[in-house]
């Protein structure tokens, strides 16, 4: 165990299919649910062979599992999670993990100067809204679902085990 995480109960190992050849990779992992976790997933923690911490963003909880982005450095073929510090706080950051990221619940860091912003159940809506026409704004929407990942890797790998120590 590395100093880091000796607050940390918990640890386990997760083994990749192929060793991650493209520097900042992510991929999404499900952790199941252990009685030591903390309910939100905020004991989570990420960490390579080596003890360097690995960034990772929480995408959902579920009843018996996380949904975790991992963002992997090249040469990686497994990496360690800990859990089972009912004092830590979250760090899960998508912002971190993802090269452009937005919150379904937030139009915050868009430039809305020619267009509008806003977001409605899971979607994010953009539209103009001036209008030459009479009776009204134009409105051209693109609807972004809450899951939509704007970013594609070609080189994927798949988790080989998960196996808690």
């Amino acid at each position: 165990m590395f100093p880091q995480y000796s607050c940390w109960d918990s640890y386990g190992l997760i083994k990749l299919d192929s060793v991650v050849s493209i520097d900042g990779l992510q991929v999404l992992i499900s952790v199941p649910k252990q009685p030591e976790m903390q309910d939100d997933g905020a004991d989570l923690r990420f960490c390579t062979p080596y003890g360097e911490e690995i960034k990772y963003a929480i995408e959902s909880v579920e009843s018996t599992y996380f949904s975790v982005w991992v963002k992997l450095p090249i040469g990686i073929g497994e990496f360690l999670f800990y859990y089972g510090n009912q004092e830590a706080e979250s760090e899960s950051s998508p912002d971190d993990v993802f090269d452009e990221f937005f919150d379904k619940n937030s139009t915050s860091g868009w430039d809305t100067s020619n267009i509008a912003v806003t977001t409605y159940g899971e979607y994010l809506r953009f539209y103009n809204p001036t209008s030459s026409l009479v009776g009204g704004a134009q409105r051209y929407d693109l609807d972004l679902p809450s899951k939509y990942i704007m970013e594609i890797r070609a080189n994927q790998v798949s988790i080989l085990s998960l196996t808690f120590l």
